[in-house]
């Protein structure tokens, strides 16, 4: 990344810093302040839900990006680990009266156990068939759940009480919101620095050549194991957010159509980008969001257009891919690069 003049690298540990100057530190933190103490008292009820739900869906986007956008592998069985993390949270929290914190170890080991078994297999082969794979995992999982009886609900899903944080119950979308952002922040900026480590190099370099990879003395099937790993730990953290968020988990919450929906949001935002992933899941929620405001305005003008909302969103859905896929194929991180590189040597931005 060019950087303004005077301003250099002197060993390796500054070179893949990310945050390189006190500038940029300093913005970090302004912005982290507004977010956490700024943004949810200045905003309509609505638009916090909707920012919660976002940020819990950057977890699971970022676990995806780990796999699919740095080690190179579709997955399309994301959705089915978010639902299985959730539940395990909330089984343990309805059967066993345990502690919300208490139950995120367990769901992240449970949904970690779940991808060793089913990564054995499919990791060994690649391309289009570990995407069937892994969209088995998918329904595997799901039938299981809802075949569950009263363990699991069956098809009736769980009730999740509200959970308590040191004695503090978490009872106001302003709490919720603030710990599902703490959780958000942290799981990033952990995904952050894996990626510099030399594990998050052998992922990028099975991403791009998996034959040279191996031949360097990479254990391809290791690393790729570890990837899997990985992002089923990330799935399971959202999942377990989203049963507390949302007081109630049901297997039909997290349809087949997910598992396309956190593909989108990497793509959209930019493969092998932990930023990337987040600046999809922000576009796409509140393109989702300003869609069906305007769907339903339009119904109550046109009445003979009262399924609209739902309409627009899958039409805007699909427009949105396309128009990314031939027009900026990189992502809009790749975008922001861009123009922040420009801005940085303005006004001579070529």
């Amino acid at each position: 990344m060019a950087r303004r003049c005077g301003i250099f690298d002197v060993h390796y540990r500054q070179d893949v810093a990310i945050f390189r100057t006190r500038l940029h530190w300093i913005s970090l933190g302004l912005f982290l302040l507004a977010i956490m103490f700024i943004l949810p008292f200045v905003i309509k009820p609505g638009m916090l839900s909707t920012l919660t739900t976002m940020a819990i869906t950057i977890v699971g986007a970022v676990g995806l990006n780990i796999i699919t956008g740095y080690c190179g592998q579709i997955h399309l069985g994301q959705a089915g680990f978010i639902c299985l993390g959730g539940y395990i949270s909330a089984m343990l929290m309805h059967h066993f009266h345990f502690s919300w914190l208490l139950t995120l170890p367990f769901s992240i080991v449970g949904c970690v156990v779940v991808a060793i078994i089913f990564g054995l297999p499919s990791l060994r082969i690649k391309g289009f068939y570990i995407a069937m794979t892994t969209l088995a995992s998918y329904f595997v999982i799901t039938w299981v759940l809802m075949r569950g009886g009263s363990v699991t609900g069956g098809a009736e899903g769980i009730p999740v009480p509200l959970p308590k944080i040191f004695g503090l119950a978490v009872d106001t979308p302003v709490k919720m919101y603030w710990l599902v952002m703490i959780i958000t922040i942290l799981t990033v900026a952990i995904a952050m620095n894996i990626l510099r480590t030399r594990t998050g190099r052998a992922f990028i370099a099975i991403r791009d050549n998996d034959i040279v990879a191996s031949h360097m003395g990479i254990n391809i099937f290791k690393y790729k194991m570890i990837a899997f790993m990985i992002s089923a730990a990330y799935a399971a953290i959202a999942g377990s957010m989203f049963a507390v968020a949302y007081g109630f988990i049901y297997y039909e919450q997290f349809s087949f159509m997910s598992n396309v929906w956190y593909l989108a949001y990497i793509v959209i935002g930019g493969m092998g980008s932990v930023p990337g992933a987040i600046f999809g899941v922000i576009f796409l929620k509140l393109l989702d969001y300003y869609v069906v405001i305007a769907g339903n305005f339009l119904g109550n003008i046109f009445p003979t257009f009262g399924g609209a909302a739902a309409a627009l969103v899958g039409m805007s859905f699909g427009a949105v891919l396309v128009i990314f896929l031939i027009y900026e194929p990189r992502g809009i991180h790749h975008k922001w690069d861009n123009l922040r590189s420009s801005l940085r040597i303005w006004p001579f931005p070529y």
